[in-house]
């Protein structure tokens, strides 16, 4: 409000005043985005046609039941900031931190696949491939009033590319050989991750090596966290369910992001890979930009079966899509 009564030059109190008798004046978040070159707007474009396949009068989406998203968050024991509820008579607790700068946190690499009925096994694939942390085991070199000279602590673990490309090869891989449908199986199944530094290690050359067979890598487009599963909501669905378990020690740390993973229920997941369909039409729509509104799709009360629910993409905005790359062509 001062910041807009500076560059106005209108006092706030009047501001105030015209905010409460017009009521189309109201105060937004206006949250960045990545920015986007325009090859990067090109290849969000190309990226998002790959999933569709045409049919009678419309285009829809791939079910995208072959692609696992990998990626990995920062999870800590506390936050700087809580809500609290207490009645007038309570008082607020104190929580002190040395400095909330150095708040102890873990890395934790995740992996999923869109939740589906599993024939094979006769139950629910949840689409839950694993989540796990980057810590490593080290002994202490000095007495403390915690713990004595020699004991064995588990402590973050730096992420270099040789520590993902273990990770991939020793967690990663295994959990989805072990958990993926066997109808997926059977056909190729893509590993998408990020653009990020230490990934570049890990290639479809690379699990070729370490016989590795029926999985390829799959990089999403630069500067688009928006076309992964995890970075577009469900990361912040295990963080939420996080929040709810009190940790003090990393052990704990590890005990609950792992816990909420589990407890939290496949519809989520399955809507999120609804969303990011909704989010590759509107990228289509807008030429490969983020500056989209997501529409809210109410996807409990029109969406009967969200694990087989694909989102059909407006004819016009295909159309206007295969021109615009035509055209840079």
């Amino acid at each position: 409000m001062r910041s807009l009564a500076a560059q106005s030059g209108v006092p706030k109190t009047t501001i105030i005043r015209h905010m409460k008798n017009d009521k189309t004046l109201k105060a937004k978040s206006n949250y960045s985005k990545p920015y986007l070159t325009d090859a990067n707007a090109v290849h969000r474009m190309q990226y998002a046609m790959a999933f569709l396949h045409p049919s009678p009068n419309r285009f829809i989406f791939d079910s995208m039941y072959q692609t696992v998203h990998v990626d990995e968050k920062w999870f800590f024991l506390t936050t700087a900031k809580k809500r609290v509820y207490v009645y007038a008579d309570e008082e607020v607790a104190l929580r002190a931190l040395k400095s909330k700068r150095f708040i102890t946190k873990v890395m934790f690499l995740a992996a999923v696949a869109r939740p589906r009925f599993d024939h094979n096994k006769g139950s629910m694939f949840s689409g839950k491939i694993g989540v796990w942390p980057f810590v490593e085991q080290v002994v202490a070199q000095r007495n403390s009033r915690n713990r004595p000279k020699g004991t064995v602590l588990l402590v973050p673990q730096a992420v270099t590319a040789e520590v993902y490309r273990t990770m991939i090869l020793d967690k990663v891989v295994p959990a989805i050989q072990a958990k993926m449908p066997q109808r997926v199986q059977g056909s190729l199944i893509y590993l998408q991750q990020d653009n990020a530094s230490p990934h570049k290690c890990v290639t479809t050359q690379l699990l070729l090596k370490h016989g590795v067979s029926g999985i390829e890598v799959a990089n999403q487009p630069p500067n688009s966290p928006d076309f992964n599963v995890l970075d577009l909501g469900y990361f912040n669905s295990i963080q939420s369910l996080q929040h709810q378990k009190c940790t003090r020690t990393i052990e704990e740390l590890i005990s609950a992001v792992g816990s909420s993973f589990d407890e939290l229920p496949h519809d989520i997941l399955s809507k999120t890979f609804i969303t990011l369909q909704k989010v590759m039409e509107l990228s289509l729509e807008n030429m490969g930009r983020n500056d989209y509104k997501l529409p809210h799709m109410r996807k409990d009360a029109t969406i009967k079966d969200l694990s087989l629910f694909n989102v059909h993409c407006d004819p016009r905005i295909h159309e206007q899509a295969v021109s615009h790359l035509k055209s840079l062509e």
